[in-house]
């Protein structure tokens, strides 16, 4: 995949409110130790279980760093999709997400900025009980694309 040309997303102009995005995922013990590796946060709660059992959590919990990246991964593949930028969030986890645990994010624009050409997206990640453990906004810059004029321009 890297390397390789990728189609585009939808630009600013081809997105309406509405429009959503839903994938489902199972938080396996794979995903969480490659993010824990990657982020080198050693916190307990995620990876020791007989620290976890002495707290009010008593399982393994979920990074809520974890959810966020995969908020922005379903952005940058899905909606808007390829070439798109975050340049703000601001998210809220009411509730623990435990390893081993299915859970559902939505993605729905809900504003266009017709001024900067950027839009607001609200997130939903909720479990199996349908309770939110993930809720926020994202403002996200759509894919830009130079026109053929400009590209002409730039191999002078």
């Amino acid at each position: 995949m890297l390397g390789q040309k990728r189609g585009q997303g939808k630009r600013w102009d081809e997105l309406k409110i509405g429009e959503s995005v839903h994938e489902k995922k199972v938080l396996a013990v794979r995903d969480i130790v490659l993010y824990l590796g990657l982020t080198d946060d050693t916190n307990p709660v995620f990876v020791e279980a007989n620290y976890v059992h002495q707290t009010p959590y008593e399982q393994l919990l979920v990074p809520s760093g974890l959810l966020s990246g995969w908020v922005e991964s379903l952005i940058s593949t899905k909606l808007p999709g390829a070439g798109s930028l975050i340049c703000a969030q601001s998210l809220t986890f009411p509730k623990q997400v435990t390893h081993g645990e299915r859970v559902e994010c939505s993605l729905e624009v809900i504003h266009k900025d017709e001024i900067q050409q950027r839009i607001s997206v609200a997130v939903h990640i909720q479990n199996e009980q349908s309770e939110d453990v993930t809720v926020g906004e994202i403002q996200v810059i759509p894919p830009i694309t130079k026109s053929i004029l400009q590209q002409t321009y730039d191999n002078f």
